[in-house]
């Protein structure tokens, strides 16, 4: 969707937005036409909050996705591994009882990639199905029928991600840290790049500013650690962004955002954590950070502060 709606907007698009949201639950039938009003603003930015997405009440290309994504139920469309890969919440929910079933489909992202193909033809194999790794109506049948009638409170990712972070966490020295800008400054992050560099950390600077492509290039880089940033204006809070989608946590990235707000919160003050599923924290596979911190003269002004307190953050991460 190339438009932005919002309050006041009219046409096809708000008729085929407001029918999604009617389906989704969050209007009701007295909705379905082609004004966006305030109920449709309201509803958006309940959606957007419970999404992950930024809940500004406007429909843009990042909102409109999640929207399509939500839309798609598990059986309803067959599942495979392609380029752009699907995404929806139909993925997210096979990946769920493929984790829940010991298969290790990765972590809760809803993006059919190479862990959950993999899951899925491990899967195929036990019941006795060709191991195609494509998700039909057979395999859908097959699966629904083994699944345990009891709830399963550690997916085998929960047990999978803990496992790894004993493992990452034990050399400082070989721990290899991925730097984006997500709206800060080539200046400062070039500066907060040598800093780090001469406290003997690892830094790889990504290139690209889309996140979805920073994501793409720190999986590439195959970095330990993502962190990027946004410098924030004196109105905008401090905030500090781990993934949160697909009612899962990933609990590494959380950890390591707690441990930035103890670190940052003498230099800044009223830090907020909050889960969020923004692309560079969905789309990467190691733990990611989203940073926004400001004004951008303080940042610039304390670029020894905060490489030092990274190198602490890091410190007790390789320590933990």
């Amino acid at each position: 969707m190339a438009l932005l709606l919002k309050i006041g907007s009219e046409g096809s698009e708000v008729t085929d937005l407001n029918s999604r949201l009617v389906s989704l639950g969050y209007l009701d039938t007295s909705h379905l036409n082609k004004t966006f009003s305030l109920d449709t603003h309201d509803a958006l930015i309940k959606f957007q909050t419970e999404r992950g997405v930024v809940p500004d009440g406007i429909c843009g290309p990042e909102t409109w996705a999640a929207i399509v994504e939500a839309s798609w139920v598990l059986g309803s469309r067959p599942l495979y591994l392609r380029h752009p890969m699907l995404r929806g919440d139909d993925v997210a929910e096979l990946q769920r009882k493929l984790n829940t079933l010991g298969f290790n489909a990765g972590r809760l992202d809803g993006i059919f990639g190479n862990n959950t193909v993999t899951a899925l033809r491990e899967f195929q194999m036990n019941v006795g199905l060709n191991p195609d790794g494509i998700f039909g109506h057979r395999t859908f049948q097959n699966l629904n029928n083994v699944l345990p009638r009891h709830e399963v409170k550690d997916l085998i990712i929960d047990v999978k991600e803990k496992v790894m972070e004993l493992n990452n966490h034990t050399l400082m020295e070989n721990l290899r840290i991925g730097l984006g800008d997500c709206g800060s400054s080539p200046s400062f992050l070039s500066s907060l790049s040598r800093k780090l560099i001469a406290l003997g950390i690892k830094c790889e600077t990504l290139t690209n500013i889309d996140q979805s492509s920073q994501a793409s290039e720190a999986n590439l880089l195959d970095v330990d650690i993502c962190m990027v940033f946004q410098l924030v204006s004196p109105h905008e809070s401090n905030s500090i962004l781990y993934y949160h989608g697909y009612q899962y946590i990933s609990e590494p990235a959380k950890r390591l955002a707690m441990l930035f707000q103890t670190n940052l919160e003498n230099q800044f003050e009223n830090i907020i954590l909050n889960g969020m599923a923004l692309p560079i924290l969905r789309e990467t596979k190691m733990p990611s950070i989203f940073l926004k911190l400001g004004p951008t003269s303080k940042m610039l002004k304390s670029i020894d502060l905060i490489s030092q307190s990274i190198y602490k953050v890091m410190v007790d991460w390789t320590k933990s």
